[in-house]
C-alpha cells in the first residue's frame, strides 16, 4: 500500500500554507463561501488522518486556524466539535487551562441545548482532562454523570453511544490504577475492551488503547512478563494501523517494564526510538521517555 502523502511534513506544510491564505481572506471579508471551503479542507482532507496516525502538533496548528474563524460563523455545531477536538489535542500536549475551557463551553452549550449526546462526550473529555491533571474526585464525577446520561438513554445502543460508553469504563479503570488497585482497574478495562469489540467502525483503532490498559495492569501486578508481551502485541497493531500516539505509548511502557527484568539495553532502545518518533507531537509522553533514560543513567553511573 502506498504512504499516505499526509505522512510528509512537506505535504502538510503545502496544505497548511493553503488554509492559512483561506483564513486571511476569510478576515479580510467574511463569507460562508470561504468558511465552507476552509472547513472542507480540514473535515475531508486533514482532520481525520492527522488524529489517525497522531500528528498533534499539525493538527493543533490547522485546528486552531478553522476554529478562529468558526467562531464568526453562525453555526454552533461546527464550532463546538472543534472545541472538543481541538481541546483534546491541547490536553495530550499539557496546556490545560486552554483544554478546560474548551470543553467548559462545550458542555455549556449542551446543557443549555439538552443535548445528551453532545454532554456526554464532554463530560468524557473533561474527565479526562481531571484524571491527567490527577483531580480524581472531580474525574470520578465527570464520570458518574456521563454514565447516568448513558443509561437515561440505554435505547439508543448505536455507534457513538456504544464508543462513549467504553471511554467511561476505561477512564474508571485508570482512577482504579491511580488509586494502586489493578485487579479492580483490570475488570473496568476489561468492560471496555468488551464493548469496544463491537462497535462496527475503526473498532480496532480503539481497542489497542484498552489492550495497552490491560498491560498496565499487568505491570502493577507484578506480571512483567505478560506485560511486555501486551506492550509488544499492541506495538505491533499499532504500527500496522499507524497508530502513532500508541506506538510511542507503548513503546515507553515496554521499555519501563524491560527495565524491571533487567533489559537494560533493550530498554533503551525503546525510549530512544518513542523520543525520535515523536518529534513534536506528544511533549508528555517524550518528558516521561527522558526521565526514564535518565534515571536509568543514574543507575547504571551508581
Amino acid at each position: 500500500m502506498p504512504k499516505d502523502k499526509l505522512l510528509y511534513s512537506d505535504e502538510r506544510e503545502n496544505i497548511k500554507q493553503i488554509a492559512i491564505y483561506l483564513r486571511e481572506l476569510f478576515i479580510e471579508e467574511p463569507s460562508n463561501e470561504i468558511f465552507e471551503t476552509l472547513y472542507d479542507l480540514w473535515e475531508t482532507k486533514v482532520s481525520g488522518r492527522l488524529w489517525d496516525y497522531g500528528l498533534y502538533n499539525d493538527y493543533l496548528e490547522f485546528g486552531k486556524i478553522v476554529l478562529e474563524c468558526a467562531k464568526e460563523i453562525p453555526d454552533q455545531q461546527i464550532k463546538l466539535k472543534l472545541l472538543g477536538e481541538v481541546g483534546y489535542v491541547c490536553m495530550e500536549r499539557g496546556m490545560y487551562d486552554l483544554a478546560e475551557s474548551y470543553f467548559s463551553e462545550s458542555l455549556e452549550y449542551y446543557i443549555s441545548t439538552q443535548d445528551s449526546e453532545g454532554q456526554c462526550r464532554s463530560l468524557r473529555y473533561l474527565a479526562t482532562l481531571s484524571l491527567r491533571q490527577n483531580k480524581l474526585d472531580f474525574a470520578r464525577e465527570y464520570i458518574n454523570q456521563g454514565l447516568n446520561i448513558i443509561i437515561q438513554n440505554e435505547h439508543i445502543r448505536n455507534y457513538t453511544w456504544k464508543f462513549n460508553q467504553s471511554e467511561f469504563y476505561s477512564l474508571r479503570g485508570e482512577i482504579e490504577l491511580n488509586d494502586r488497585k489493578p485487579v479492580s482497574a483490570k475488570t473496568y478495562f476489561s468492560k471496555a475492551f468488551r464493548v469496544s469489540r463491537t462497535l462496527p467502525k475503526k473498532s480496532e483503532y480503539y481497542q489497542l488503547g484498552h489492550l495497552r490498559s490491560l498491560g498496565r495492569c499487568l505491570y502493577f501486578l507484578g506480571n512483567y512478563k505478560k506485560a511486555v508481551f501486551m506492550y509488544k502485541f499492541c506495538l505491533k497493531k499499532s504500527k500496522e494501523v499507524n497508530r502513532l500516539d500508541l506506538i510511542v505509548s507503548a513503546s515507553i511502557d515496554l521499555a519501563e517494564t524491560l527495565l524491571m527484568v533487567g533489559e537494560n539495553e533493550l530498554a533503551r532502545k525503546y525510549l530512544n526510538e518513542a523520543i525520535d518518533l515523536s518529534e513534536d507531537n506528544y511533549p508528555l509522553l517524550v518528558e516521561k521517555a527522558i526521565n526514564l533514560l535518565n534515571s536509568f543513567s543514574k543507575h547504571v553511573a551508581a
